[in-house]
């Protein structure tokens, strides 16, 4: 994103952030629903409400723009994407991992879809930062067989557990339309998440071999 002509007042300042945040949104609803090549800056300015000139006076390119967003996304999706430390309690810890990957597909499903997207089509932002993901996995993987090793769960594949946790989680985003057209949710209208919590948090739970009741349902 350009900085050299970063207003200089307060007001500008802040004006320039409410400006940037239209345009981020406008980006990543344009990007996900058109993906990269097929998103225009034309369509992102009108979505954004200013002009498609104005639009440049805020952005270097189009690919830049999608690079930013790209990191947004990434970032807030991997602040969930793993388990809490070798003393937590597992059913706290898989209970709260459920809940951080259900609130950002519930949030964030546009970014979520920018995020497979990128995924299928080779992972070009994803993949340069699977390798450092790995390495949090297999600290992941270690919390995992300390469960199964003291008895607290029953034996199953950390690595595999962790996919099954993800593609649970993560269909309520990439799958949404279909997921509101069968469960009778129009567009625009929540999602009952309490109750996708509770059936997601339920079975995984239960697969593990813990029980459900203990878990501390919000709302």
């Amino acid at each position: 994103m350009k900085t050299a002509d970063a207003p200089r007042t307060p007001y500008s300042a802040a004006k320039r952030k409410q400006v940037l945040d239209a345009i981020y949104d406008a980006a990543i609803v344009e990007f996900s629903l058109h993906g990269p090549k097929g998103a225009s800056t034309q369509g992102i300015a009108e979505r954004a409400g200013i002009s498609k000139q104005h639009l440049h006076y805020y952005i270097d390119s189009k690919e830049a723009l999608y690079a930013e967003v790209m990191r947004r996304a990434i970032t807030r999706w991997g602040k969930g994407i793993t388990l809490a430390g070798k003393h937590a309690d597992p059913v706290e810890a898989i209970s709260a991992l459920i809940r951080s990957k259900l609130d950002f597909a519930l949030d964030f499903p546009q970014e979520s879809r920018l995020l497979t997207n990128d995924v299928l089509s080779g992972g070009t932002f994803m993949a340069p930062l699977w390798k450092q993901w790995t390495a949090r996995r297999r600290k992941a993987a270690l919390v995992v067989e300390r469960w199964i090793s003291t008895g607290f769960i029953q034996p199953l594949d950390p690595i595999l557990f962790m996919f099954h946790v993800w593609a649970l989680t993560q269909y309520y985003a990439d799958y949404e339309s279909q997921v509101r057209a069968i469960m009778g949710v129009k567009e625009g209208q929540p999602l009952d998440r309490e109750r996708i919590v509770a059936e997601v948090t339920t079975f995984v739970l239960r697969g593990c071999g813990l029980d459900p009741a203990s878990v501390k349902v919000e709302g």
